[in-house]
C-alpha cells in the first residue's frame, strides 16, 4: 500500500426542521473520461500494464451496437478506438481483454460470436494497432451455445488462460498471448451442471513454486447453488496434459434457490505473485430474501476462505439492488466495483460504486475494507453499470486502479484512473437523521440510519465549545440536555463514512 488519504466532510444545515435528509454527495475530483460510444452495452473488460519505466498503456473493450476496444498510452497521450474484427462475421458479445509484452505489445481479446467463443489478437507498433490474428474459433462446432468467455494473463510468461461455459460444462485452455499454441478446443472440462466461469493466474513466490490457474464458477446442486473454485497447474494446460494437475476443487459457499435466492456472476482476481498456492480473491453477488450481499472470499495460505462483505455495514445498501461485481488489483490492494440501485442515494438510478481492501500482509492479517465507499461516476443523473477493474501489472511507483463502466443515458463507455491508495472518487452522504423535538427542553432523540456501532455523537454550543459526547449504542439515541441552557447548539454525528453537523435549539 502506497498511501491512503481519508476525507472528512462536514455538512452544516442552518435549519430548524425536525427531519434532516442528508443526501448530498461530493463532486468527483476527476471527471469521467470517455473511451467510446455504443448502445446496449452489456459487458466491459479492461487491462493496464507497464510498458516503459513508470509508463502504462491501458485498454478497455465493450460490446453493444459498436463492439471495439479503446487504448491509451500515458507516455505521449496517444489514444484511439479500434473496432473488433469479429464485427464482420456477426454479433460480438461479452468480450474480455488482456495486454501482454512479447517484443511488442499485444492485445488478446476473447468474446462470443454467434453463440461460439472466438479470440483475436492485435499488435501495437508504438503508433497504431494491427490485427495479427483474425477472429479464430476456440470451441468445436457442436450446436451447443456458449457463454461467459473470460481470459487472464501471467505477464512474465505471456501465457493466457481462457475459460468459458459450453452447455452445462466449464471449459479451460491456455496458450500464448501472441495467439500461438492456442488449442482449437478446450482441453479440460472443469465441472458439469455449472455456469458463469472466470479465471485468474499467478505465480507462487514461495515454495512450493507453481504457475497456478484459478477457475471460479457456480454449480447447481439440486435446489441449491454452490460457489466453486478449481485450481490447476498452468504448465499442465500449456502442454496439453490430460487431465491437468489439480490443487483444489471444492465448494466454498452455497445458497438455496427458492424465492429468487441465488448467486450472481462470480469474478476472480489475484496479484501477480502470491505468497502460497492459496491467495486470491473471489467476489460474487449473493441474494438471500430481500437482501443483496457483495461477498469477497480470500484464500490466504489456508484452504478455508476468509469472507469479507462489502456492503452490509454501509447504510443498509444491501437492502437495495446490488449487482454485477467486478474485482481487480492495484499493486497488492484489492478493488471491488459493483452497481447499486438505492433510491435513498440516487433516486432509482443505477450507479457504480467501489470499495477497497487493505493490503494483504500474510496469514492472519485482518482483511477488512477501507472505511470509504466511493461512487466511481462523476454525475449522479444517469444510469451507470457493467464495471470492470484492473491494475496489477502497473509499476510499483505508480500502481493505478483502472475502472471502466457504461453510461447508458449517454451511450458512452467511460473510465477512471486513480493511483493505488488514493481512494475517493465521489463519496456518498447517504444517511438520513431524524432529530426531535426541535426545539428541545430536557431530552433530545436522534434516530440514526447508519452503522451506529461506529458512530459518536457530540454537542457543541454556538461558540464552538463541546458540551457533550456520547458513543452511539443503538439506532434511537436519547440525550439528556436538561442541564444545558437555552440557545442554539450543533449536533455533530461522526461515523465511518461521514461527519454531519446539524443545528438545533434548546428552549426552556
Amino acid at each position: 500500500m502506497k498511501y491512503f488519504t481519508k476525507f472528512t466532510i462536514v455538512l452544516i444545515l442552518f435549519s430548524l426542521t425536525s427531519n434532516i435528509n442528508i443526501d448530498a454527495q461530493i463532486v468527483a475530483t476527476l471527471t469521467d473520461k470517455v473511451a467510446g460510444q455504443s448502445a446496449d452495452v452489456e459487458n466491459t473488460g479492461n487491462a493496464v500494464i507497464e510498458y516503459l519505466a513508470n509508463r502504462n498503456i491501458r485498454a478497455m473493450v465493450w460490446d453493444g451496437t459498436n463492439p471495439a476496444f479503446f487504448w491509451e498510452n500515458d507516455y505521449n497521450s496517444d489514444n484511439g478506438v479500434v473496432p473488433l474484427s469479429g464485427n464482420h462475421f456477426g454479433e460480438v458479445k461479452d468480450p474480455d481483454i488482456v495486454l501482454g509484452i512479447d517484443g511488442s505489445i499485444y492485445a488478446f481479446i476473447v468474446y462470443l460470436l454467434n453463440g461460439s467463443v472466438y479470440y483475436e489478437v492485435w499488435i501495437y507498433n508504438g503508433t497504431f494497432w494491427t490485427n495479427s490474428v483474425s477472429p479464430t474459433q476456440i470451441n468445436q462446432p457442436s450446436g451447443i451455445e456458449c457463454h461467459s468467455p473470460n481470459v487472464d494473463i501471467l505477464l512474465n510468461l505471456n501465457v493466457v488462460a481462457i475459460t468459458y461455459e459450453e452447455g452445462s460444462y466449464i471449459k479451460l485452455l491456455a496458450g500464448s498471448v501472441t495467439g500461438a499454441n492456442i488449442p482449437n478446443q478446450a482441453i479440460y472440462d472443469v465441472n458439469s451442471d455449472s455456469r458463469d466461469p472466470d479465471v485468474s493466474v499467478y505465480f507462487t513466490s514461495t515454495p512450493p513454486l507453481f504457475y497456478v490457474v484459478n477457475v471460479t464458477y457456480i454449480n447447481q446442486q439440486g435446489n441449491s447453488e454452490e460457489l466453486w473454485i478449481s485450481k490447476f497447474d498452468l504448465w499442465d494446460l500449456v502442454t496439453n496434459t490430460m487431465p491437468p494437475g489439480t490443487f483444489l476443487n471444492t465448494s466454498i459457499d452455497n445458497v438455496g434457490t427458492s424465492g429468487g435466492d441465488g448467486f450472481g456472476v462470480p469474478r476472480t482476481a489475484s496479484t501477480e505473485y502470491c505468497d502460497a498456492v492459496n491467495d486470491y480473491q473471489i467476489v460474487v453477488l449473493k441474494k438471500m430474501g430481500n437482501q443483496y450481499f457483495i461477498n469477497s472470499y480470500n484464500y490466504n495460505n489456508t484452504n478455508s476462505p476468509y469472507l469479507v462483505n462489502f456492503n452490509s455495514n454501509l447504510t443498509n445498501l444491501m437492502d437495495f439492488t446490488n449487482c454485477k461485481p467486478s474485482v481487480g488489483y492495484a499493486g497488492d490492494e484489492c478493488v471491488v466495483a459493483w452497481t447499486i440501485d438505492d433510491p435513498k442515494i440516487n433516486g432509482n438510478l443505477d450507479e457504480v460504486v467501489s470499495r477497497q481492501l487493505y493490503s494483504y500482509f500474510g496469514t492472519g492479517s485482518s482483511l477488512t475494507p477501507y472505511e470509504e465507499i466511493s461512487f466511481v461516476n462523476t454525475t449522479n443523473n444517469n444510469d451507470q453499470g457493467v464495471s470492470s477493474v484492473d491494475g496489477r501489472y502497473t509499476t510499483n511507483s505508480n500502481n493505478e486502479k483502472l475502472i471502466t463502466f457504461y453510461d447508458e443515458s449517454n451511450q458512452q463507455i467511460k473510465y477512471k484512473v486513480r493511483p493505488a491508495g488514493s481512494w475517493t472518487f465521489r463519496k456518498p452522504k447517504t444517511t438520513t437523521c431524524t432529530l426531535y423535538p426541535n426545539p428541545a427542553s430536557t431530552n433530545l432523540t436522534i434516530q440514526l440510519q447508519l452503522d451506529f456501532e461506529h458512530t459518536t455523537i457530540q454537542i457543541y454550543n454556538y461558540l464552538g465549545g463541546k458540551v457533550m459526547e456520547k458513543k452511539a449504542d443503538r439506532k434511537d439515541m436519547d440525550l439528556d440536555v436538561s442541564s444545558l441552557p437555552s440557545g442554539l447548539y450543533f449536533v455533530k454525528i461522526l461515523s465511518l463514512t461521514n461527519t454531519e453537523t446539524i443545528l438545533f435549539e434548546i428552549l426552556k
